[in-house]
Parts: C-alpha cells; structure tokens; sequence
C-alpha cells in the first residue's frame, strides 16, 4: 500500500511516500507525503499512519457511494409512491 516513488522528479528533491487508495481492490486514490526538510526521513511511523490515512479514505470513499445508492432508492420509492397515489385519485 505504501511506496516511494522510483524516480522522484521533484523539482527539490524532497524524499516521497505514496499511498494508494482501494476500494474492492480497484486503485480509486492516492494519497502523497512530502518531506520539506533533509532533517527527517519517513520512518515506520510515517507507514503507520499512512496506511491507516489510506483506509479511512478507502471507507470514506465507500460510505459516499452508499449514500448515493439510498439517496437513488430513495427517489425511487418516493417516484412510486407519487405514481400510486396519482392512480388512486383517478381511479
């Protein structure tokens, strides 16, 4: 999950860790640390945290879609519920 970048191309050269965002195995993020100074270097800590960043984004990222799923179910009963009613008045 977490990585440094092979050629880091930075314009400082400023140390990097990466962490990739996955939700049911698909890549849906990344997220990237950045190191301003040559006084520290990422250390398991820096992993540590990290990696618990890129799960709570993971879950984030899962609890957004399901609201958007019961947001369209929703819709979709208070749609049929019109129509009935509609029906109803008509009939």
């Amino acid at each position: 999950m977490l990585r440094r970048p092979n050629n880091s191309a930075s314009l400082w050269q400023m140390p990097e860790a990466v962490c990739t965002v996955r939700v049911g195995g698909k890549a849906v993020g990344t997220i990237w640390a950045i190191m301003h100074c040559d006084r520290r270097k990422f250390d398991g800590e820096d992993e540590r945290l990290m990696s618990v960043l890129g799960k709570f984004a993971s879950l984030a990222y899962q609890t957004l879609g399901s609201i958007e799923d019961l947001k369209l179910q929703m819709a979709a009963r208070a749609k049929k519920r019109k129509q009935r009613y509609a029906n109803r008045q008509t009939g």
